[in-house]
């Protein structure tokens, strides 16, 4: 599925706590990398909007800016929703893993390029009920 422009637009502080992709960055860096990496709940490739600390995911808003990449998931993971801040991104999923999209303190979980003509795309199956009736 690939998704361009802004789709379903929400405040990602009204969401949960964002939390930013550091795949090929240095480890408490104070730099943001993105890039390419695997993702799951134990791996320290997310940090905050300053690039420090580093820390595993944890659920909530997962932002994905700095250089894209390519993300594969490494077990099924939760989150709150996703914003994709640089053209190019892919995510990928393999050996049965989901991306699950779970509700947070807003209704229903949000996908959002932030960029008009910016292109993000998943080849992870989508799984999650939240915001569905």
């Amino acid at each position: 599925m690939t998704w361009q422009g802004s789709l379903r637009v929400q405040n990602p502080s009204v969401i949960g706590a964002e939390k930013f992709w550091d795949g090929v960055g240095a480890q408490n860096d104070g730099y943001v990398a993105g890039g390419s990496g695997s993702w799951d709940g134990f791996q320290t490739n997310w940090t905050n909007g300053g690039g420090n600390p580093n820390a595993s995911w944890q659920n909530g808003v997962a932002n994905f800016g700095a250089a894209a990449g390519t993300v594969t998931l490494a077990s099924t993971v939760n989150a709150q929703g996703l914003i994709f801040a640089a053209n190019g991104y892919q995510i990928n999923g393999g050996g049965g893993f989901t991306l699950n999209l779970v509700a947070g303190p807003a209704p229903a979980p949000s996908i959002m390029v932030t960029a008009a003509g910016d292109t993000a795309t998943t080849n992870a199956p989508l799984t999650g009920t939240a915001g569905r009736p």
